[in-house]
């Protein structure tokens, strides 16, 4: 069930709703229809008294929930015979004939408003069978229909005397009327004198006809092309209808105010995802404001880097061309000192030197000898391992 559905349904209004699956009744919401709607309205009003039902014999009403719950409250049920509500039913012979063409007729007018352009939805029923309802449910069709059927006051030869064969009678003879009293009435009636003025008459009622036509025309089409710009969401999610008691049947009826309740946290929900939204907009707002931060900070780091290159590259530019200076400076020195100093001499190589000599024999003894060698190094080791000799050794 949808919020749309039920808009036009005021908190006043002695209105119950409910849904089903297939959209008809079934034993379920006949059952809690019972409980929730006729048991809660008629009990205080009863009191102790046994209250009568009367109902038809459709099969939502004579189930054993339902035939249960009756004799449990009190409630005396008359079940109808088949085929006979038409004559039997105060709904059937009074009640519906009057709703019916006081729905026709606001569905006539709602159409001929539109111009055929607008189709009836299901938010446009409640709108326009209202006004029907209202105009034909009263008190003097209810008591008319009672007395009809002969519930109240008790009276079965009104229903009898319906299936009682009536004699026919025969119609009354036609009067024979001759051509000529004919022709005199309509000369009688036919003034020559009054043409022109007849066709004046004619013309003016017909221009303020028309002109009436065309005013109803107008407001019918303004009012017609309100309705048509309602907003129709056709995702809207439907009603969230909390069931606070539990009842013995599974559906539930809905008054106006658990409507209002409903469309309430509806609204709610609403609310909060808006706000959910809106804070998921301004997280990505936030977002891209610290990216577009982050991007001019790290573009402010390497300009910054940029500058502080430039600065190094021409501290080392100028510390070059010093250097570079220095060094022609020393170069022009040089240059100027080599013609002062003369030639330079030939560099010899360098002088040999001889080995060291030791003194051989007694202190007195003069004799000199070469120094002895010393002893090439071992080629095993104090294992046995072969040693690889050096190259600088052998």
């Amino acid at each position: 069930m949808y919020a749309r559905w039920v808009d036009d349904i005021a908190i006043d209004d002695p209105v119950y709703v409910t849904s089903s699956p297939s959209g008809w009744t079934n034993d379920q919401v006949g059952l809690a229809w019972l409980e929730q709607v006729f048991d809660r309205h008629t009990k205080e009003k009863a009191g102790n008294h046994t209250r009568l039902l009367i109902l038809d014999g459709h099969g939502s009403h004579v189930t054993m929930e339902f035939i249960d719950y009756a004799i449990a409250h009190n409630i005396m049920l008359l079940v109808l015979p088949p085929h006979s509500t038409h004559t039997l039913q105060p709904l059937d012979v009074v009640m519906f004939k009057p709703l019916a063409a006081a729905y026709s007729l606001s569905l006539q007018h709602y159409l001929q408003a539109s111009h055929g352009l607008l189709a009836v939805r299901k938010d446009d029923f409640y709108r326009l069978f209202k006004p029907a309802w209202d105009s034909s449910f009263i008190k003097k069709h209810a008591l008319k229909a009672f007395k009809a059927t002969g519930i109240a006051p008790i009276d079965p030869e009104v229903v009898l005397k319906k299936f009682r064969k009536s004699t026919l009678t025969a119609p009354p003879p036609l009067v024979n009327v001759s051509r000529a009293t004919i022709t005199n009435l309509i000369n009688q009636a036919y003034d020559p004198s009054s043409i022109a003025a007849n066709n004046l008459s004619e013309i003016l009622l017909r221009l303020q006809a028309a002109k009436e036509i065309a005013e109803y025309e107008k407001d019918a089409l303004r009012a017609a092309l309100h309705v048509h710009q309602k907003p129709r969401n056709r995702h809207e999610p439907p009603l969230d209808l909390q069931q606070r008691k539990a009842f013995h049947s599974g559906a539930v009826w809905w008054s106006p105010c658990k409507l209002r309740e409903a469309r309430f946290r509806q609204l709610v929900k609403e609310k909060e995802k808006e706000k959910e939204l809106l804070d998921k907009i301004e997280l990505k707002e936030a977002k891209e404001n610290n990216r577009i931060y982050q991007l001019k900070i790290k573009e402010a780091a390497r300009a910054a880097r940029e500058e502080a290159k430039k600065v190094r590259d021409e501290a080392k530019a100028v510390k070059a061309a010093e250097l570079d200076a220095k060094r022609r400076d020393r170069d022009a020195a040089k240059a100027i000192q080599q013609p002062q100093s003369g030639k330079r001499k030939a560099s010899k190589p360098a002088a040999k030197q001889q080995p060291k000599k030791r003194r051989v024999g007694g202190a007195g003894g003069g004799t000199l000898a070469e120094v002895a060698a010393p002893a090439p190094p071992p080629t095993t080791t104090r294992r046995g391992r072969a040693v690889n000799t050096p190259a600088k050794y052998r």
